[in-house]
């Protein structure tokens, strides 16, 4: 929907209406979503997946600066 919504000329409330959505529905979801450099839409299941997984490497960066501190110092 969101790849029609960006390259059809209609409206979003058009594209929503052939569709069977609520107009509001499909303009959350559009809100919600983002087009990389690639030209693919990311979600925003896809952005919180994400989220987590950056929030996660940097707890094993600190996890891992913090060894090397310790362990240089012998």
């Amino acid at each position: 929907m969101i790849k029609l919504a960006r390259t059809n000329t209609k409206s979003k409330a058009e594209i929503a209406k052939d569709l069977g959505v609520l107009p509001s529905t499909f303009y959350a979801w559009s809100k919600k979503s983002e087009v990389d450099k690639n030209g693919n839409i990311i979600t925003d299941n896809k952005v919180t997946c994400l989220r987590k997984k950056l929030k996660d490497v940097k707890i094993e960066r600190d996890i891992l600066k913090k060894a090397m501190a310790i362990f240089s110092k012998k």
